[in-house]
């Protein structure tokens, strides 16, 4: 038996009680017998083909005819957990998210691989290679445990800089504020006495500027979350983060929260080749993180001879931010990146 054959018997409607042969007069009626299959499993197995209706005031009379549109694919997810990393992982060459899929052999035998090939060229990375250099990414980025007190007190004096600063901009917002309100009494009295229609006219031209100057300044928002944010939970979250990495990174079961907190390290979507390139030196990648940018600084910087002082942690603060803390990753365990922002 052929596939074509075997589709025509499954969409034979008789299967589920419901004749449309000619005697019926092309109308599909409903027998007295019973059916062999339901009309919902009929309806299952003829998805994108046609499907059966029952009129609720006639049900002796159904209306047999072509799928809803919406039925005509199944829905796909993108999540796949043998691919984690698609979608989370860009082409090398046209910045467009990997593809994952398995191809298979002569010999019956599937190869599982990272692709883009639909724009133009040909890219592909065997699994266990890709694998392989994300799982070596992660373990450039880890820090002994002894270590993750002193990247919490760079991380404190970073934040306690960027405060300093947020202080000091609100300072003189609202210097430069006082001064265009003063502007505008100003121009607003010398209104008062003068009286050429042109002079008035360049007066409000200047109003409207100062009064639009207040409004972009009014606008100007700070970092979210450094006015508000309990640095003393961010700071457990981190350190949490930071002491479980590789066990939230490598270790985890569910292949698909990897992928998710694997996309954390990162202020955007980044390349196979940078990771690749990352995995020597990860403060060369442009997108990573900023405060696994730190740690990797200070891989640099507390590496010391014998005898030597230790430098100093606030020499840090100018390499590194805390406004681009990592945001919660979608998956499991959310509640421990939610305060890392």
């Amino acid at each position: 038996m052929t596939g074509k054959l075997l589709r025509s018997y499954i969409e034979k409607t008789i299967y589920a009680g419901i004749n449309t042969e000619k005697w019926t007069g092309g109308k599909p009626v409903r027998c007295k017998f019973g059916e062999i299959v339901s009309i919902e499993l009929f309806n299952k197995a003829n998805r994108g083909k046609i499907a059966i209706t029952l009129e609720p005031n006639d049900p002796d009379h159904p209306i047999v005819g072509e799928a809803p549109k919406n039925e005509m694919r199944a829905k796909k997810s993108v999540a796949n957990p043998d691919f984690p990393y698609r979608r989370v992982v860009t082409c090398p060459e046209c910045k467009h998210p990997l593809l994952g899929s398995a191809s298979k052999g002569r010999l019956g035998k599937y190869y599982p691989a990272y692709h883009c090939t639909n724009h133009g060229h040909y890219f592909r990375v065997p699994k266990p290679e890709f694998d392989a250099v994300i799982e070596g990414f992660i373990n450039s980025l880890i820090i002994s445990p002894e270590r993750v007190s002193e990247l919490m007190e760079a991380v404190m004096t970073v934040w306690q800089k960027r405060q300093q600063q947020i202080k000091q901009d609100a300072d003189f917002s609202d210097k430069r504020r006082a001064e265009l309100e003063t502007q505008i009494r100003l121009i607003v009295d010398k209104m008062k006495m003068v009286s050429s229609a042109t002079a008035i006219k360049y007066m409000e031209e200047d109003l409207v500027k100062i009064e639009q100057q207040i409004t972009d300044l009014d606008g100007k928002e700070s970092p979210k979350g450094d006015k508000t944010a309990d640095m003393g939970v961010v700071l457990t979250y981190i350190k949490y983060f930071m002491e479980h990495l590789r066990e939230l990174l490598v270790d985890t079961c569910n292949p698909l929260a990897k992928a998710d907190y694997f996309g954390v390290l990162f202020d955007k979507v980044i390349s196979y080749d940078e990771i690749k390139d990352g995995t020597q030196n990860a403060s060369q990648i442009t997108g990573i993180n900023e405060l696994f940018r730190l740690t990797y600084l200070e891989k640099d910087l507390l590496v010391r001879g014998r005898g030597l002082e230790p430098p100093s942690l606030a020499a840090l603060a100018p390499h590194a931010s805390v406004y681009t803390i990592p945001p919660p990753a979608r998956g499991a365990n959310q509640d421990i990146l939610a305060q890392i922002r």
